[in-house]
């Protein structure tokens, strides 16, 4: 089933004009993905660059995708910023089924592999977050990531996009 199925057909038919003016002063349209993940390299650089000149840590929630974060690298790289200041809390990641684990990292749908081949691995070794600062959901205590964002005050950034089966965010069994 296409996630199209669920949905209200209308819902892609709005646009800026038809949501509510407390959305709309809120909202940027751009005019492609490129622009948009320029867009959002863009604001995460700035970000870091704030938060690394007060010391503090920056905190994103990350989704895999649609989000193409080589763009995020790019800058943060021709920036010439560190990303030692950066916590990412990424949102999803595949479990195995069988074993309730998640999935090795050597599967074509692991975020983590995804995250790092996309991102991380295109920083320098030196400017790359702390491994500890790179988090995934735990699938034996799901909660306790929204435990540490409680226990943070919130995230800096959040972004969202909608999963190859339609999910916003989630585990798929």
């Amino acid at each position: 089933m296409h996630f199209a199925q669920f949905a209200d057909p209308a819902i892609y038919a709005t646009t800026v004009d038809d949501l509510p003016d407390t959305l709309r002063g809120k909202t940027t349209v751009v005019q492609d993905r490129a622009a948009l993940n320029r867009k959002i390299a863009g604001e995460l650089a700035d970000a870091l660059d704030a938060k690394t000149a007060a010391g503090e840590m920056l905190t994103v929630i990350c989704p895999a995708g649609p989000i193409d974060y080589a763009y995020c690298a790019e800058e943060i790289v021709r920036r010439g910023l560190s990303c030692e200041n950066l916590r990412t809390l990424n949102m999803d990641e595949y479990v195995d089924p069988a074993t309730g684990s998640l999935i090795d990292t050597a599967h074509p749908l692991s975020f983590r592999r995804f995250m790092d081949e996309r991102f991380f691995s295109r920083l320098p070794e030196d400017k790359r977050p702390r491994p500890e600062n790179v988090l995934f959901p735990d699938p034996r205590a799901p909660e306790h990531t929204t435990e540490l964002i409680d226990a943070l005050g919130g995230a800096d950034l959040c972004w969202t996009g909608f999963g190859i089966t339609g999910h916003i965010a989630f585990n798929d069994p």
